[in-house]
């Protein structure tokens, strides 16, 4: 009688849960960044209008504005919470540009200009066709 009683409680020890409590408690989300940028064509400059819409913590938004390669501008801005603002960056001629936005080592928008010039050289793979 025993070996059964003790068979059945072992059997039934099988049955619970794992974790308790049953339901864990909600967790954060993950500390994403969402921001977005719209470039303004103006006379002889560009006007990015950025808009945050979520930060992880108070901390730098970098912007780094391109040339087809070369870097014309680099600033940052502190960024506390959601929010506007706007940032004229200089537009030296007819090209390609484009608007990063980086927060600590990770890029999270990129915003294109204009359109890129084609290669001043075929490359040698393009000379058979």
């Amino acid at each position: 009688m025993r070996r059964g009683i003790l068979l059945l409680v072992l059997l039934l020890a099988g049955c619970r849960y794992t974790f308790w409590p049953p339901i864990p408690e909600e967790a954060e989300g993950p500390g994403l960044v969402a921001v977005e940028a719209e470039l303004v064509p103006e006379e002889g400059r560009v006007l990015a209008e950025i808009r945050v819409h979520r930060v992880p913590q108070p901390g730098y938004l970098l912007l780094r504005w391109y040339r087809d390669r070369s870097l014309l501008l680099e600033t940052a801005r502190f960024v506390e919470a959601p929010g506007r603002f706007q940032v004229p960056l200089p537009k030296a001629g007819e090209g390609s540009y484009r608007l990063e936005l980086w927060w600590g080592e990770e890029r999270v928008y990129l915003a294109l200009l204009g359109s890129p010039s084609p290669p001043r050289k075929a490359p040698p793979e393009w000379k058979g066709n």
